[in-house]
C-alpha cells in the first residue's frame, strides 16, 4: 500500500514530471504543509509544552520548596491541580487537544500525588508499589480518554513495575525481562 507521497516521488523518478514543475506538484497533492498546517502544527505543539511544562513546574515548586511548605499545602496543591486539570478535560469538547492535555497532566499529577504521599509518610513501600499503584489508578482515565499518549504512559509504569518487582525478587524472571526487552 504507497502512500501519495510514495506515489509522487514514483512518478518524479520516472520523470513523468519534469523538475521545474515539482514543486508545483507537491502542491497541487499537498505533501509540503501549507501556512495554515504549520500554524495548528505548532499551536498543537505549544499547547503540548505547555501542559507538560503546567505538570511538572508543580513537581519542582514542591521539591524545591520542599521544607517551607506544610503537609497540607503540599498535598492541597497537588490535589486542587489534579481537580482543576479534571474539571477543564469535563469542561472542553471531548476529541479536542486542550481536553487530552489536560487528562495527561492530571495523569502525570497523580504520580507526583503518589510519590509525595510515599516520601511524606514514608511508608515502606518499594518502588515497583508505586509505578504498579500509578498504572492502576490511572486506568479508568485511560480507559475514558481513549488516548494513546496515556496508554503509552500506562504501558510504561506497568514495565516500570514489573522489571522493578523482578530485580527485588526472582532474577530469572528479570534475565527473561531484559532478553525480552533487548529482542523488541
Amino acid at each position: 500500500m504507497s502512500t501519495p507521497r510514495r506515489q509522487l516521488i514514483d512518478i518524479i523518478e520516472q520523470g513523468i514530471i519534469p523538475p521545474k514543475k515539482i514543486d508545483a506538484a507537491l502542491s497541487i497533492a499537498k505533501i509540503t504543509p501549507d501556512g495554515k498546517n504549520w500554524r495548528t502544527f505548532i499551536d498543537h505543539l505549544l499547547l503540548w509544552l505547555g501542559g507538560l511544562a503546567l505538570a511538572f513546574a508543580v513537581l519542582f515548586f514542591i521539591a524545591y520548596n520542599w521544607k517551607d511548605l506544610g503537609h497540607f499545602a503540599k498535598f492541597g496543591m497537588v490535589e486542587g491541580f489534579i481537580v482543576l486539570t479534571i474539571a477543564v478535560y469535563c469542561k472542553l469538547a471531548e476529541n479536542s487537544i486542550a481536553s487530552k492535555v489536560s487528562l495527561l497532566v492530571a495523569t502525570i499529577s497523580l504520580g507526583v500525588l503518589l510519590a509525595l504521599y510515599g516520601q511524606t509518610y514514608q511508608t515502606g513501600a518499594d518502588s515497583w508499589q508505586l509505578f504498579f499503584n500509578w498504572a492502576l489508578l490511572m486506568l479508568p482515565w485511560a480507559i475514558i480518554g481513549r488516548f494513546p499518549a496515556i496508554w503509552i504512559l500506562w504501558v510504561v509504569l506497568m514495565n516500570v513495575s514489573i522489571i522493578a518487582y523482578s530485580a527485588q525478587t526472582d532474577q530469572s524472571f528479570r534475565r527473561i525481562v531484559t532478553t525480552c526487552s533487548v529482542l523488541l
